[in-house]
């Protein structure tokens, strides 16, 4: 009964498919998070020379300098986040702030094209939780059909 199941094109297809959406899954991981990691390089040297401006420019107020300089907060992505990114591409895992108005720039995102967030990133867990699930049920429908 295995020997048949496994000559089975649909048991073939059904594995293809499943390794095929994985490793896409695990390359679209990789890829945001080597996004995520160069988006913190660029921010740290951007604010480095941010800093550097204003403080040539306003040498004698130091209140002037805080009000227009822009703080670039980074909330660090563990690289296990490749296999589960979630919400990480919709809310940005930097922001940068200044003094004024801090309310209203923690709800602040980034723009992003509503037709790439509705169909949303095909990342590992979703694999895990929808796809493989679909393989199993169809699999053992064709054992008990048979």
């Amino acid at each position: 009964m295995f020997i048949n199941f496994i000559r089975s094109n649909s048991v073939k297809i059904g594995l293809l498919f499943i390794l095929l959406a994985s490793i896409i899954s695990l390359l679209v991981g990789k890829q945001h998070i080597e996004k995520i990691n160069r988006s913190i390089e660029e921010t740290t040297q951007y604010q480095k020379e941010h800093i550097n401006r204003h403080t040539d420019y306003n040498k004698d107020d130091f209140g002037l300098m805080l009000y227009y300089v822009k703080f670039s907060l980074v909330n660090y992505t563990p690289i296990l986040n490749a296999l589960s990114i979630g919400q990480r591409d919709i809310n940005p895992s930097i922001k940068s702030v200044t003094i004024r108005t801090l309310e209203a720039q923690k709800y602040d995102a980034d723009l992003n094209n509503p037709y790439n967030l509705l169909i949303g990133s095909i990342d590992f867990s979703f694999v895990l939780v929808f796809l493989f699930p679909l393989l199993i049920i169809s699999f053992t429908y064709n054992i008990i059909s048979e």
